[in-house]
């Protein structure tokens, strides 16, 4: 009996060890930084180009769950993009990523008049790519997290 109790543990004790295996043992957290958002159109819509470099220096590439970045006009919530299906990020290297971001939570006009010729506006965006979505998660103190605030405008 106390073998079969043993040998029990020893199993569930393997499969909690091995169940965390998608973040890298001894991972470091990502580090992002925005490179420069625009106002930019694409198929027709108008939005913003985000432009964000992300680099981590562990041993093996990081899965990566989710990005997300929100971009605020006046303290209005103006685009909204989240994308859960992403791709390991290589280690030891700058990845650089430039993201359309639509202007999904505007209303028409105001998406109409960001095609307005030498327009700039006072913007807040934040880019989180995720390690971990659930912020309670272990992983999540890998997340990278960058925020710019300043003059947007159009793509030259």
């Amino acid at each position: 009996m106390k073998k079969v109790l043993l040998t029990a543990l020893c199993a569930l004790s393997l499969l909690g060890t091995s169940g965390c295996s998608s973040v890298p043992d001894g991972a470091k957290p990502l580090t992002l930084h925005i490179d420069s958002v625009t106002l930019d159109s694409k198929d027709g819509k108008q939005g913003f180009n985000v432009l964000y470099t992300v680099q981590h220096n562990s041993l093996e590439d990081m899965p990566v769950e989710a990005l997300s970045i929100k971009v605020k006009v006046n303290n209005k919530e103006v685009a909204n993009y989240v994308n859960r299906n992403q791709a390991a990020l290589p280690t030891r290297r700058e990845n650089s990523f430039s993201i359309f971001v639509p202007a999904n939570r505007s209303k028409t006009v105001a998406k109409e008049s960001l095609n307005t010729p030498m327009l700039q506006l006072q913007a807040k965006v934040e880019v989180n790519l995720m390690v971990k979505e659930d912020s309670s998660a272990a992983g999540a103190r890998l997340n990278g997290k960058d925020t710019f605030e300043g003059i947007v405008h159009e793509s030259n």
